[in-house]
């Protein structure tokens, strides 16, 4: 795995940062880790921190909100 020779697949990656106690993102190049915005990371934090069933009414209501828009222009 070390030589990259041995391709892993992601439950065992899972794995290992668990045991290492690492992020997943930890094993992939910088240049493969998007960067969020501040807008998009306060969004992303605010979304994570809402019940399940209310972010599936969230995306309705983004998705309402992305045809509408489409419909104006």
């Amino acid at each position: 795995m070390e030589r990259g020779k041995t391709a892993i697949n992601a439950s065992l990656l899972v794995q290992i940062a668990h045991h290492y106690k690492k992020p997943i993102s930890y094993f992939y190049p910088s240049e493969t880790i998007i960067k969020l915005s501040r807008l998009e990371e306060e969004m992303l934090d605010l979304f994570n921190k809402l019940p399940t069933d209310e972010k599936f009414k969230e995306i309705d209501q983004i998705r309402l909100k992305l045809k509408n828009i489409k419909k104006d222009t």
